[in-house]
Formats: C-alpha cells, structure tokens, sequence
C-alpha cells in the first residue's frame, strides 16, 4: 500500500512539474523577443506584400519573388495578376554553361485551368527551386535558392516609409534592390532583366477594345535610363490617362521598348531565346503606338560582371502616375461619376519625374526609411507583436487611403477584390485605428477636420461617412453614437499629440456641438436639413444624466436600445475629454458641466449594468421611441410576468413591461467584446479610468475568459467566418449566463481583429499582459502566409481599417503617454522592464526610448520635439536623479512622484532635434 501511495504521489508530483514546466514554456514564447519568421515553401503561397506610396496605389509582391498585382489605377486589382511582368537573371560562370531563369520561385500546385496553367507570367520558363521571405514592413527581404545559379541573389524590395513625413512617404512607386554575389572561385557574367506589358488600357466599359495606341519609350537622362509607358487612347481627363516607367541607373544596359510583334507566342519565343543565349538582348528603342487591341512588352536590362567573392546591388524603380480618379462607390447623384485629382499629381508631371525625384533623393530616403524600420524592429516586443504593428501600417500604402489634391486624407473601410467598401471616413470603424494617428498625424488631422468642419452641422448632428469630393451635400443616414462619441475622442488625442491649441480653437464650437447633440437631439432644423428629423426621433441622453438611452446606431450596422457601455463609455470618455478640453481653449463653465455629467454617468452606469463580472446592456425602449418593423423580434414580446419595470433615477424603465416591443439584434445580459470601447480610446488618449478601475479591470479579464476560444472547431458560426477549424479567436459576444436573444446582433459570433487588437491593448492596460499578448499571438497565426496573406486582415474587405487598432498594443505594452501642450513624454513599460526600448512618436518627432538598470535614454531620429516633463513608471523605484545629460552636456532637473510615475521635470525646456537624446541615470 506505501508503495501505491509513493508511486501515485510520484506521479502526482511528476506531472505537475511537467505541467508547470509547460505552462512556463508556453509564457516564454509568449514573452519571446525573437526575430522576424521567415517564410518559404507552402508559408510563401498566400502572401502579397503591398508596396506602393500613401494614398498613390500599389502593386504587390507574392511569396514567390513575383509582381502579384498591379493596383495602381486607384482601385484594388486583387488576384489580377498582371501579364508578362517579371524579372529574368542569365548568369555564366567563367569556363561553364551558361544558366537563364525567371527570378521567381517555382509555381505551387494546383496546376488546374481549362487548357493548362494560364501561361500569362510564362510559368513554363525555368524558375528557382525556392524563395525565403522575410517581411518586416516596410521592407521585404527575399532570398532566392538554386544550386545551379552559381551566385547568391537577393532581394530588398520597399517604399520609402517615413513617419511624420507624408509627401516622402507618398511616392508612386516600387524600389527593388537586388543584391547579386559572386559564390565561386571563377568571374561570373550576369545579366538582371525587367520585362513588363504596357498594362494601360481604356476604363470606358462602352469601349470593345481595351489595348492599343500604347506606346514604350527608352529614355537616358544621363544619370539614370529607362523605359516610360502611357497610352493616346485617352485625353487628360480620361481615367486611363497617365504612365509608368521602369528606370535603372547602371550604364551597361539593354532594353527594348517592343518585343517582336507576331501571333501565337511568337513575341515570348524569340524574347527567351535571344535572353537565355549569352545574357544580353537586341536593342529595339524606337515607339511605336500598339495596334488596336494590343499592348507591347518592353524589357530593360543590366549587365555585370562580377570577381570572386564580389557583390554588387542593382536597384530597379518601378514607378506610376495616374491622377485621375472618380467616385464609382457612391450611388447619390450629387457625387457618383465625379472626377478629381490625386495629391501626387500636384507633385509630379509623370511617373518619370516620380523616378527622377525618387533617384535624387533616393539616399535620404532610403536612410530614413530604415532608421524608422531599425528602431520599430529592434523595440523589445515579442515578433509577433512587431509583426501586427508593422503589417497592419501596410494598409496605408493600398488602396484603402487615397489623398486628395487638397492634401487630404479620405479612407474606405476596407476594399474588396476590384473596389473600395463601405465609403468614406466612416467613424465608427475609425475609431479603432491608432496606427495612422501616431505615424502620419497631420493625415489624421485632416479627418477630425473633415469629420466637424464639414460633416458636422450647427446643431451637432454629424453624418458618419462622407461623400466626396466634399461639396454643399451630405450623407443623409441617422448619426451614429460609437462614432460620434469616439471622435470627441479623437479630437482630444489630435490637440495633445500635435500640441496645437488653435487647430483645435478652430474645431472646437462644432466639437461641442457634436457632444450636446447627446442632450438636444435635432432641435428645429432648416426645410433642406428636414431629413435629419426622420433619421433620430429622441435625444440620447435628453435629461443630461450622463447615460445614453433610445436608439443607438453603432459599429455592428445595427441600432442597440436602452443603457450600454459600448456607446456609454465612448460618452463617458467624450465628456472627460470635451471637459480637459473646455479647459484648454478657456470655457471654464463648460468644462464644469462636462465634468459633472461624465462624474454622474459613470456612477449611474456602474451601478445600472455593472453584473458582478462585466457590463450589460438594459434593453429599453424610451416611451415615443418608434422601433422599425424590421426590427421587432417576430411575435416575441416581453411575457415574462417581473417585466414590471421600477423606475431608475434618470426615469427610464430597468425592465421592458409586459407587452412591450422586444427590438431585434441586441446583446442584453452578454459579454460584449466592446464593452469598454471608451475605455480603450480613453486609455490611449492618456484620459485614465472612465469607470471604476477595479470592474474595468475585472471586466476585461471576463471578456477574456468568456469570448476568446483557443480552439473554434467547437463553436459553430453561420455568420460571415474569419477564423474557422481549429484556429483560436475572439467571439465579439458570447452569453456565459445564458439569456442568448434569439436573434442576437447580426455579427455577435464573428471574430474580427480590429477588435481582438482593442481587447488586447485594453486587457495590458488593466494588467493582464499574457491574456493580452495570448490574443495577439493567435490573431497572427491565423495570418501565417500558407493559410491567409499576412499584410492583409480581413473583416468587410481586405486591408480593414479597423485593424490599425493594432499601434495601441504598442501604446499599452510600453505604457507611453504625451502631451504637446506641456512638453510631457511617459513611459511604463509592461513587458522586458529592466532592459526595455521601444519606438515612439509625436505629433512632431519620433525616435527611440531605451532603458536598462538604471539608465534612461530618450532619442529624437526625425522632426523635432520640445520636451519639459519625463515620466516613468514609479515601479522602478527610482529615488533621485544621478546625472543628466541633453546633447551631450549637463542639464538641470529634479525627480517629483506623481500618482503611478515619477516625473523629470528639467529646469527648462529642450528642443530636441535629429541625433539630439537625454540621458538620465538614477539613484533608486
């Protein structure tokens, strides 16, 4: 019997270790500072890198090494892979035979077409055995593997992408670096060839032809030389009007402006031949115009020789230029077909002067460019989180974003395969986006301005999606409470980061406008404004109680009735922002009662929803609210006989009555996932706790622990899927207590990460770091390149706004805080705390924060940056401050504790500027 007992304790103690040996394994991977995955064989099929400048279009690059798509007519061309389009490599070693081949890797089964596979990108012609591909935006490095290339050739493909910095991030054009070494003990001749169709042809859907009057020109500019593409089928107003050129600068080149004109694949034949024989190509530089219904292929090509050991870098620029766009999206008269510009038609001529003034300031580019990427990458977060952050940012440089010639910046909400979705600047799924507000701040300023000097009227009501170009004329849809509520937000995240009191001066009477709308509703309006009256029939919060009541139009295309906390803490954290904000512009009576109210809500919705684990929603129905047919639960009123409702301090119903309408899609006792949407916003804008820290923090963990599923095959969805099988996720609701409403909200069992990034950054927030990162994790490898394109995340179209979320991870894992109006900067790092660095950015400048032991060093790489105040988190321990150093020479300062931080105060303020950096060592 002792022996059963040692041997059952035995194993009882055995298995436990093992247990917990694995549970720390497990948090070592997910605290894991590891680089970049590479990707090859099946990880390669599925990925297309988007590169392309802000708001100018893109092509992208496939896992193979191959131009996927041309998305450069400003529309999205997904899955059009563009015809005869590629680069080629002949290399000889001296003495040996000569070897030709596409630089592609090899193609991936299926091999299924009607008459074969499409032979459009020649998949015939001799590739390599395999491609590694490295993506760390906005930078795609590509290793391309053949034992019979006698050389090692890789690939640095990119678009300058510099923060802060939207005109030098917003080139029209594709760089590619091509870095060739001699592997042998001989010289080796090579040959590096671009061969591209003049993919231009006519927009007109009248028109049966869609090739011809395409001409190629070779052009040498003495530093630079190359092929420039358009077409005289149109005039300068026509959609297809504009050009490509591709441009190297090496001197030895071939090109050809045509290949040979015949039928079949003649034209292929003799290209390959004439390639593939001694690595050079006859010279064709005359134009010509296509014939009617055909385009030509042009080639250029770069000749070297290279000595043992040698390496060269041959860069190709790929650059485009059409200006014209038109508004195919909106159905209303007042906009659809109408035309405008691009803001990089006002920069450039063509897409040759695109390449001259991309060569001319190539190397400040370039460096730029990679300092961001150096910094970004070598922050101390898991790879998987540097890898949401930097693939999601990728969305800017699609189609998703376009710029106007006023330099404004207008987005969809996400595009589909040939167009944009769900137009323009919708706020409700811009709310979630942090990404585009901390890199390219002045773009996001452009939105607050569209948003409340165009898009918001005298009596508040703000229409939540734009038509453009912008005229005299609105969206005339319902206002939406997440969206407006959340812009409030915004606004205040705009004032702080850029520190610019009179641009929100100039914004602030229709801010105001927009959070009183809660109170007034719409008021006596104009006979042209009559529309806005059937749109919302109550006020959301008619007796200023600071809780939202009534309809609620939000996120999930749906309207929610009566108190919740998914609209209610977006009006929480309006009115804590408006109140700062009063402050800031000098209305200190405004500032009061902003503060007062959000002071009441917040009680009155903790103490009305709050369950005991998380917030819910009192589905209520405000007498002389009419409810849509459409929306009445089919025969299914309130019959329970304690539907008496008591009466709440602000007079609404606690309970539906017997007989009442029950309105469809609501969530009523769930777990929303977006339960404290306000609260995310609030806690990346610097605001604090909107409601009681300690339910927010309880909250978010039962949101973790009731919708996150490490394994989906066991929940069954039959609303649109994005995670599926044995793939872990975060539903948007789920019903742990039971109570499921029959017809739940119409997206309640989706998982999207938009929102999974939200709840990540706001679970690090409260303190729950693992359940934090365990969502990110298993958000990034549902995006692993073999099963779905990892710079591409999908919810109603592909590059979804909403997952810009994503920078708030950042924002919450290193616990950064600014405020330009003070010159203050904070850091509380929640992960790597004694050897932390992290990028960071302002509306002015950005660098890098870097902290070991008990050194501090704050780095300015670009714009400048006026510091007075540096906070760090009081956990450190920190005491007093040792020495203290701006550029290099002694400062003054003195350590003050403040609530969670222990705060530098300088003796002065400091501009800082590129290369400028504090550096502090305390005494703890």
């Amino acid at each position: 019997m002792k022996k059963f007992i040692f041997c059952t304790l035995g194993i009882f103690f055995l298995c436990s270790f093992l247990i917990g040996r694995g549970q720390v394994m497990e948090k070592e991977k997910l605290y894991d500072s590891g680089k970049i995955k590479e990707l090859t064989g099946e990880g390669l099929k599925m990925i297309a890198f988007p590169i392309g400048g802000l708001g100018t279009g893109n092509i992208t690059l496939g896992g193979r090494g191959e131009i996927r798509e041309l998305e450069i007519f400003n529309r999205p061309a997904k899955g059009k892979a563009p015809d005869s389009t590629f680069f080629s490599i002949w290399a000889q070693e001296q003495g040996k035979e000569s070897v030709a081949k596409i630089l592609e890797r090899q193609y991936f089964p299926p091999y299924v077409s009607w008459m074969g596979i499409p032979r459009n990108q020649l998949p015939g012609v001799s590739r390599f055995n395999e491609v590694i591909f490295k993506g760390e935006y906005p930078f795609a490095y590509l290793t391309f593997e053949d034992e019979a290339v006698p050389l090692e050739v890789k690939l640095e493909a990119y678009n300058p992408f510099i923060p802060l910095a939207p005109d030098k991030s917003g080139f029209p054009a594709a760089i590619f670096n091509w870095k060739i070494k001699n592997v042998t003990t001989s010289s080796v001749k090579v040959s590096l060839a671009f061969s591209m169709l003049n993919p231009i042809k006519t927009l007109d859907p009248s028109s049966r032809q869609s090739f011809g009057k395409n001409l190629n020109q070779y052009i040498d500019e003495g530093g630079f030389r190359g092929v420039k593409m358009w077409s005289n089928r149109g005039d300068e107003d026509a959609l297809e009007y504009g050009s490509l050129a591709f441009i190297v600068t090496e001197k030895d080149v071939d090109a050809q402006t045509r290949w040979y004109r015949g039928g079949w694949w003649d034209n292929a034949h003799i290209f390959w031949d004439d390639f593939s024989d001694d690595g050079r190509i006859e010279n064709v530089t005359d134009s010509e115009e296509s014939p009617e219904g055909r385009s030509d292929v042009a080639t250029l090509l770069v000749h070297i020789e290279l000595k043992p050991g040698e390496e060269r870098i041959v860069p190709f620029y790929l650059t485009w230029h059409f200006p014209n766009r038109e508004n195919y999206w909106n159905r209303e008269e007042e906009v659809k077909g109408k035309r405008f510009k691009n803001f990089f038609a006002m920069k450039f001529q063509d897409a040759w002067d695109v390449a001259r003034s991309l060569i001319k300031n190539g190397e400040e580019l370039y460096r730029d460019t990679q300092t961001y990427h150096h910094v970004l990458f070598g922050s101390t977060y898991p790879s998987y989180v540097l890898d949401a952050l930097s693939s999601q940012a990728s969305s800017l440089k699609t189609n998703l974003v376009m710029r106007t010639e006023d330099g404004k910046l207008f987005g969809f909400e996400g595009l589909t395969d040939d167009s944009g979705c769900c137009p323009m600047n919708c706020t409700h799924v811009w709310n979630y986006e942090q990404t585009l507000a901390y890199l390219f701040p002045s773009l996001e300023r452009t939105m607050r301005e569209t948003d409340f000097l165009h898009n918001t009227f005298a009596n508040g009501y703000q229409v939540f999606r734009t038509l453009m170009p912008l005229g005299k004329y609105w969206w005339t849809y319902k206002p939406c409470a997440d969206g407006q509520m959340g812009n409030v937000v915004r606004v205040y995240r705009e004032w702080k980061l850029s520190g610019d009191t009179e641009w929100l001066r100039k914004l602030w009477p229709k801010v105001k406008a927009a959070l009183e709308f809660a109170w007034e509703g719409v008021g006596e309006v104009s006979e042209d404004l009559k529309w806005q009256k059937d749109r919302l029939h109550l006020p959301w919060d008619p007796d200023k109680d600071g809780v939202m009541e009534g309809e609620q139009h939000n996120t999930y295309d749906i309207e929610f009735y009566g108190p919740n906390t998914m609209t209610g803490s977006l009006y929480l954290a309006a009115l804590r922002a408006a109140s700062d904000m009063a402050e800031g512009v000098g209305d200190k009576k405004k500032a009061d009662e902003y503060l007062k109210i959000f002071q009441k809500g917040s009680k009155q919705y903790d103490s009305l929803l709050w369950n005991g684990e998380y917030y819910i929603q009192k589905v209520d129905v405000m007498e002389g609210l009419v409810v849509p047919e459409y929306l009445r639960t089919p025969e299914k009123k309130c019959e329970n006989p304690a539907c008496k409702g008591k009466e709440s301090p602000g007079g609404r119903k606690d309970a539906l009555e017997k007989g009442d309408i029950v309105p469809k899609y609501q969530y009523g006792e769930g777990c929303l996932s977006d339960q404290l949407l306000g609260q995310y916003l609030a806690h990346a804008a610097g605001l604090g706790y909107v409601l009681p820290k300690e339910n927010v923090d309880k909250a978010v963990k039962s949101i973790f622990q009731y919708n996150f599923l490490k394994d989906l095959s066991r929940f069954s969805n039959v609303q649109r899927v994005y995670a599926l099988n044995d793939e872990a996720g975060l539903l948007l609701c789920s019903w742990p207590k039971g109570e499921r409403p029959a017809l739940p909200f119409v997206y309640s069992d989706e998982v999207w990460t938009g929102i999974e990034y939200q709840v990540a950054a706001s679970l690090i927030y409260s303190g729950h770091i693992d359940e934090g990162l365990t969502i990110v994790k298993a958000l990034r490898e549902r995006y692993c390149g073999f099963n779905r394109n990892p710079w591409d995340e999908l919810e109603c179209g592909h590059h979804y706004a909403r997952a810009m979320a994503s920078w708030a991870v950042l924002l919450a894992l290193s616990g950064y805080q600014y405020d330009g109006t003070t010159g203050f900067i904070a850091f509380s790092p929640k992960i790597n705390t004694d050897d932390f660095s992290t990028f960071w950015s302002s509306g002015t400048g950005w660098g890098s924060f870097n902290l070991k032991g008990n050194e501090v060093v704050l780095k300015v790489e670009y714009g400048s940056f006026k510091l007075a105040k540096l906070g760090l988190s009081r956990g450190y321990g920190f005491r007093s401050i040792k020495t203290l150093r701006v550029r290099s020479g002694k400062a003054g300062a003195n350590l003050k504790l403040e609530k969670d931080l222990a705060v530098v105060y300088l003796d002065g303020p400091v501009m800082l500027k590129p290369g400028d950096q504090i550096e502090i060592v305390f005494d703890r």
